[in-house]
Order: C-alpha cells, then structure tokens, then sequence
C-alpha cells in the first residue's frame, strides 16, 4: 500500500506544482483578472475571450484555465484579489478648435493623478490597461476619491499603482 502511494505521489507531485506556477505567471493573472473584470461586468452567461483576448490571438492553455477559474471564482462569489494595478491610460475627448489655439479631439492621459484633475472639472474619461482593454467602472471607482469637489487618488491606488500610474 505504502509502495502504491508513493508512486501515486511521485507521478502526481508534478502536476501540482505546476498548477501552483501557473498562478504565479503573469498572463495567467493578466486574463484571470480581464476574466473577473468581464463577468462582473456582464455576468457568466457569455465567454471574456472575445473581450479579453479578441482576435488578436488564439487564447492560450494559461490564459483558458485563468478564464475557467476566472468563472469559477466569479460563480462561487470569491471576490477578485488585488494583485496588482492594471492601468495603462485614459482617453477624453477635447472640444476645443485649432483657431483659438484649444485642445481638439481624442487625448491619452498616462497618469491617473491628470485624470482626477480632469474628473475635477467633469470630463468625461475612459479607461484602459496597458493593452488598450477597457477596464471597469467597478475597478476605476476604487482609484479615486471625492473630497467635497475636489477628486484625487485613492490610497488603494497609491498602493496598488506604481509612481509612473498615478503620476
């Protein structure tokens, strides 16, 4: 008996160690956190590939276990973790015209501190990773706060983000 356990372990110990190296592999928590992001944007009745991966890609073995255990997470109700901060730029659009020397159309804002200053004075700013996916209101309202009207940076932010993110 003991003999058939320690082939069973030997043969098995493998495959548990990869799983747990899997987690720790940047485009897995790339798309599990995409895939958390999508299905509480949107529920689990659809797939995130399109709006994760889109066809830029076929998705890989990594990223379809991080979708499946994105969904199987968002199923059980286990919140997503914190890892990391996945802001890349934002983007608002301009009103202004070439004459009077203005702003005009689309501009990219690199750090979330300009972004509040935009917030400020009600611009309205989109959101996206570093790999131009939109990211989510729910995630974006945890960046900033409101102090009467003034907006600024949250401190979940200025943990989460690096200097170069929240400027």
């Amino acid at each position: 008996m003991k003999k058939c356990l320690f082939i069973l372990f030997v043969f098995l110990s493998p495959f548990a160690f990869s799983a747990a190296d899997n987690k720790a592999n940047p485009i897995y928590k790339s798309s599990y956190e995409c895939g958390m992001d999508f299905f509480k944007a949107n529920g689990a009745k659809e797939s995130p590939i399109p709006s994760c991966v889109g066809n830029s890609h076929d998705p890989s073995k990594l990223e379809m276990q991080a979708y499946k255990d994105a969904e199987r997470d968002y199923l059980a109700g286990v919140p997503a973790k914190a890892s990391s901060c996945n802001f890349g730029y934002g983007v608002w659009v301009a009103s202004g015209s070439r004459a009077d020397n203005s702003l005009e159309g689309p501009q990219r804002v690199p750090t979330l501190r300009e972004i509040a200053r935009l917030l400020t004075v009600a611009r309205e700013v989109k959101f996206y990773d570093l790999q131009g996916r939109g990211i989510p209101i729910e995630t974006v309202n945890h960046w900033f706060t409101k102090k009467g009207e003034t907006i600024s940076v949250s401190d979940e932010a200025k943990k989460t983000c690096t200097k170069k993110q929240t400027g």
